[in-house]
């Protein structure tokens, strides 16, 4: 499989297309669901890291679920 950026460009000059060659012995909805596959992964990544920084993984579960109810009473609240 062979990844070509082509146009069009975002205004920033990041593309914001790619191009995924699919040979003939690939099924294009396999090749698809990969993609896919791989932007999850590197999102999951980015939220990893993100609570790393911010400290949360060393959060406890009884932490974890007053921040959950806490944040479902105040969505109530707002509503």
């Amino acid at each position: 499989m062979r990844l070509a950026f082509k146009k069009p460009w975002s205004d920033d000059g990041k593309p914001v297309a790619v191009l995924v060659e699919v040979g003939p012995a690939d099924d294009p909805e396999l090749v698809i669901q990969a993609v896919r596959d791989s932007r999850s992964r590197l999102a999951l990544a980015r939220v990893r890291e993100s609570a790393r920084k911010a400290g949360t993984t060393k959060m406890s579960l009884r932490d974890i679920e007053l921040e959950i109810t806490a944040a479902r009473k105040e969505r109530r609240i707002h509503r």
